[in-house]
């Protein structure tokens, strides 16, 4: 089951699924994650995002919850479910983007420079065809790629390792899993692939606890 986290006099309908919506470590079934579906496209808010305390990034760069110094965050009204995503660029300044994926709440997050601009659930690796860690760069953009090993589309692939791993366009649902890469909703990959370059950085990481504290909207 996805949860959101209660944090602070926030309520839990309010936080970032970015950053708090947490996972159970293998989820690939249709009951994982519980929400109304907020739809193949971004999701307008009143009140866009949340500021973090220094206290609140501390310890969500400490648990693997998000990069260390992100400055905002997504502000969702509700969990996302498969297929969903959020992208909210409006009033982040221009700088780097970069990606962050946590498998164990099974989300993906763009960051411009300190600030999430958008958030997805993702599908990713089984145990035997598991979903790397560490940090890497889009060595690769291919807008119709197609997979030779598996004969499977690859829509807006960012190809992350010589072997092939790569985040990529894919119907996100329950009861599937990838070889490896980390598939997004195919609105979501489009979006991604138009910010994305080459050499963008992409962290891949296992969040340790769903535990925050001080958070200052």
């Amino acid at each position: 089951m996805l949860k959101l986290v209660s944090i602070g006099v926030i309520a839990a309908a309010g936080l970032a699924a970015g950053a708090f919506a947490i996972a159970q470590p293998a989820v690939h079934s249709s009951a994982a994650i519980e929400a109304s579906d907020l739809g193949a496209k971004p999701f307008n808010l009143a009140k866009p995002r949340i500021f973090l305390s220094e206290a609140a990034r501390q310890d969500a760069a400490r648990t693997g919850l998000l990069p260390p110094d992100t400055r905002s965050v997504l502000n969702l009204p509700t969990r996302l479910r498969y297929g969903s995503w959020v992208w909210d660029d409006s009033g982040v300044p221009q700088g780097t983007l970069t990606i962050y994926v946590d498998l164990r709440r099974q989300l993906i997050s763009a960051f411009r420079g300190r600030h999430e601009i958008g958030t997805a659930v993702i599908l990713y690796g089984t145990d035997t065809f598991g979903t790397p860690l560490g940090r890497f760069n889009v060595m690769a953009k291919m807008k119709d790629h197609r997979s030779s090993s598996y004969d499977a589309a690859m829509p807006y692939t960012l190809r992350l390792t010589n072997d092939g791993v790569s985040i990529h366009g894919s119907e996100v649902r329950g009861s599937r899993a990838t070889h490896g890469c980390v598939g997004v909703p195919l609105d979501f990959a489009r979006r991604l692939f138009s910010e994305a370059k080459v050499g963008t950085s992409v962290q891949i990481v296992k969040s340790v606890s769903p535990e925050l504290s001080y958070i200052s909207s």
